[in-house]
């Protein structure tokens, strides 16, 4: 199994689909198609899912999981984001604890 993880800074803005193009870019420059995307995101407005369009990242990996923590900060609502994607085509079972 091979897992990309990868953390961004937002500084209170969006989640948009450049960045997860941007994002989708260096899985590429890796030369492998990971089975699993550990993303987190940090001081955010909202979480990606809002944005979630016709994206070449969205068309190979589903999202599977989702952990938001919201809070204020000084310029709005802010938080915290860990979005766990899977490859479409995977056959590795994900399972997770509460």
């Amino acid at each position: 199994m091979y897992i990309f993880c990868y953390s961004f800074n937002q500084n209170g803005n969006y989640i948009t689909p450049s960045i997860l193009t941007h994002i989708y870019e260096k899985i590429l420059e890796t030369g492998r198609k990971p089975d699993i995307l550990a993303l987190g995101f940090q001081e955010t407005r909202y979480g990606f899912e809002y944005y979630w369009g016709d994206l070449a990242i969205q068309k190979e990996y589903e999202l599977i999981r989702k952990i938001r923590l919201n809070g204020i900060g000084n310029v709005g609502i802010r938080g915290l984001g860990l979005y766990i994607l899977r490859r479409r085509d995977t056959k590795y079972k994900v399972e997770f604890e509460n």
